[in-house]
């Protein structure tokens, strides 16, 4: 089976550190089947890094087993939306011209929007099965109306399946009129390998923290849908109520436009040395932390499925997160507290909780340890290749 990607996030030679969850994936699929992936590079971002024009052209083999090419991608950007699918295919029509070496027997979206509708186009030219991955933005920030959820309704109900990566997005995707029975949830997977358990004192001591006093970490872009503002807000409700230990920490490992905004909170309710921003950090240094924590702390106003709760669990730490996306589907008593979205003081109260709570650190390990890439990519590779027989199966009763 030979399958195309077209992808919205793919990582590339001058920007290796994009779309870590794509590459795992995508090199975990290539070891079953030919994999060529084409990710439209927009061009406002050349403006911003004019390095990239560089990856126009031929194939960059940045990842294991994978092709992939970037070919320009036109669009008006906030302008005529509904019509940004034409420049995805567009760019992918390009690419199949100038390179007769691609050939593909699926085509596999990984975004509802502008991707998968053009998907759904070039399978109808191609006369050849597409697959679509909702992974939520794409349908969380739906609008109630219009063309982009029309279209994405489209390439939903078009599909030969749908792959969500949460029971939530199965059922919006449903709502959209994907067919049920096509639709197939896939939790992301884990490299454990990457996120090992190690004592506490010892994480903390190669990271420079006291050994002493609570930890709460965040790990992600510091963004208004990340609730990272909720979180400061519960972390400060908790400090005044007096019912943290000595030396309670808060720390984000990760960058974004909300940190100016966190800082100015910060230093305004006197918790300057309590909270910590340490910026982007390293995978390697993610682990850390996470060793070192108490608890993880997600409390996101959407999510698809977050990888930052697989990791914490392989790393042997308990999760507080709200209730989004595939959150549900992997936290339960044993690992974690769910709380609602958007609740101060409902996130603080469970933080506290977890904090008391004693955990079984090796359980929670071995409850995501089965979870790995590999084991997602065969699932998605059973998927697509159902996708690719039953349309042999379709031209072969057509013919009848």
């Amino acid at each position: 089976m030979r399958c195309l990607i077209l992808s919205d996030d793919f990582p590339n030679r001058l920007e290796p550190w994009r779309g870590p969850y794509h590459r795992r994936q995508a090199e975990c699929l290539a070891r079953l089947c030919k994999v060529t992936a084409v990710e439209p590079l927009a061009w406002p971002r050349l403006l911003g890094n004019v390095r990239l024009a560089g990856l126009l052209g031929k194939p960059d083999a940045c990842l294991d087993g994978v092709a992939i090419r970037h070919p320009l991608f036109l669009y008006l950007p906030m302008v005529a939306r509904g019509s940004n699918w034409s420049g995805v295919l567009s760019a992918a029509r390009r690419t199949l011209k100038g390179d007769a070496g691609v050939t593909f027997d699926v085509i596999f979206a990984t975004f509802a929007y502008p991707h998968g509708y053009a998907a759904r186009v070039l399978a109808e030219e191609t006369g050849v099965p597409y697959v679509v991955k909702v992974r939520g933005s794409d349908l969380h920030s739906l609008p109630p109306s219009g063309a982009r959820r029309e279209l994405s309704g489209a390439a939903l109900q078009g599909a030969a399946a749908v792959v969500a990566v949460s029971g939530n997005l199965a059922k919006i995707a449903v709502e959209l009129g994907a067919e049920p029975a096509r639709v197939h949830v896939v939790l992301n997977g884990v490299d454990a390998g990457r996120f090992p358990t190690m004592p506490r004192a010892e994480a903390r001591a190669r990271l420079g923290l006291p050994v002493d006093g609570p930890v709460f970490l965040c790990v992600g872009h510091l963004l208004p849908v990340k609730g990272v503002d909720v979180l400061v807000a519960a972390f400060e409700a908790i400090t005044g109520m007096g019912t943290l230990p000595d030396g309670a920490r808060l720390l984000f490992a990760g960058a974004g436009p909300m940190r100016r905004r966190i800082e100015r909170r910060r230093d305004r309710i006197g918790l300057r040395e309590a909270i910590r921003l340490l910026g982007h950090v390293s995978r390697e240094q993610v682990a850390l932390y996470m060793n070192a924590a108490d608890v993880l702390v997600l409390p996101s106003r959407n999510e698809g499925c977050p990888n930052v709760v697989l990791e914490a669990l392989s790393c042997g730490t308990p999760v507080v997160a709200s209730r989004v996306g595939a959150v549900p589907d992997l936290i339960d008593d044993t690992c974690g507290i769910v709380v609602e979205p958007e609740r101060p003081e409902a996130l603080g109260a469970a933080m506290i909780r977890a904090l008391k709570k004693r955990w079984d650190r090796a359980a929670m390990r071995r409850r995501v340890e089965v979870m790995s890439w590999e084991a997602n990519a065969a699932k998605l590779h059973a998927i697509l290749l159902g996708a690719v027989e039953g349309s042999a199966a379709g031209r072969v009763e057509g013919t009848r």
